[in-house]
């Protein structure tokens, strides 16, 4: 018996993309205070970060060691919201939205060799600013709550030691790094409750490195 064409056609369609919705995998995480929660599904590494006071943070990928806390040079002349971004998501290397508050809005920018997380909120204040597809005051909070020593949720799925150090050190501001052993190690660690010391020693303790930084809190400005 032969199929009718759109029921075939939807057929050949679940046949296609099946194999691809079968390998994402689920990373989310709930803040410990209920205020937020993510969800990002990933076709590998994926990160979920949530604290208190509604400050969630998902993202797939990794983030590469060199660029987690980079210093940029940025150089901008009455470009508009969507070339702004272009330009800061190139030296960044974070997927940038930028939305002025007028669309009409042009802005004349430069920057030399400032910290990423400066050139952030430099823009935030002039619009609304995304990083990875999370409000940057929302990461703002989190940056502030895991500095002060705050409770927060985490899930790392499969994802390589270091990388999950290079998130941990982008949100933070912590300078994070593997010092001995094997960075590329893929790990999965779900936590709830816990502070981003318990969170470095967590990976350590599963991963067999030995993690380096500075343990005193990082300037938030």
């Amino acid at each position: 018996m032969k199929l009718p064409a759109v029921a075939a056609a939807l057929l050949l369609s679940l046949i296609t993309f099946a194999p691809a919705a079968l390998g994402q995998k689920t990373c989310s995480c709930n803040a410990p205070d209920n205020s937020c929660k993510t969800e990002v599904k990933c076709q590998h590494a994926g990160a979920a970060i949530c604290s208190s006071n509604s400050a969630c943070y998902g993202a797939c990928g990794g983030v590469e060691a060199d660029t987690s806390q980079a210093r940029i040079s940025l150089k901008v002349n009455k470009k508009n919201g969507a070339q702004v971004a272009a330009e800061l998501a190139r030296t960044s290397g974070r997927k940038i939205i930028f939305l002025p508050r007028r669309k009409a809005d042009r802005f004349t920018l430069e920057l030399k060799n400032h910290p990423v997380w400066h050139a952030f909120k430099i823009l935030n204040k002039r619009g609304k600013l995304l990083i990875d597809g999370t409000p940057f005051h929302e990461m703002e909070r989190l940056r502030r709550n895991m500095l002060r020593g705050g409770k927060v949720s985490v899930n790392f799925t499969d994802i390589t030691v270091g990388n999950a150090l290079a998130r941990l050190a982008f949100i933070s501001g912590r300078s994070l790094r593997v010092e001995s052993g094997d960075s590329e190690r893929v790990i999965s660690i779900s936590l709830e409750g816990v502070t981003l010391n318990e969170i470095v020693a967590r990976i350590s303790a599963e991963s067999g490195v030995k993690v380096g930084g500075a343990q005193e809190r990082a300037a938030t400005k």
